[in-house]
């Protein structure tokens, strides 16, 4: 989930959305040695769409959880079970 993550912020960072909220990388060289900088690239593009998507679907399936106010590293019951014996 967090390369995910990571990666979707990236693609959002290095774009931008026109005056009809179409979005753009501009700037990009393509997957092969011989096209140069160009803007919109399609293999660019499509990757960036596919990172995307697949981020949001994941922070749909996964949300995180709720912030506790219990310390991570000691669980609220193991004092519980402490004072049982």
């Amino acid at each position: 989930m967090d390369l995910l993550a990571h990666t979707a912020r990236q693609w959002r960072s290095l774009g931008h959305a026109d005056a009809e909220g179409r979005f753009h990388i501009d700037g990009v060289t393509g997957p092969d040695e011989y096209s140069a900088v160009a803007d919109d690239n399609v293999y660019t593009n499509l990757m960036a769409r596919q990172n995307l998507l697949a981020a949001a679907d994941a922070a749909k399936r996964y949300p995180e959880p709720p912030a506790t106010s219990a310390s991570p590293t000691r669980s609220p019951r193991a004092g519980a079970r402490r004072r049982r014996r």
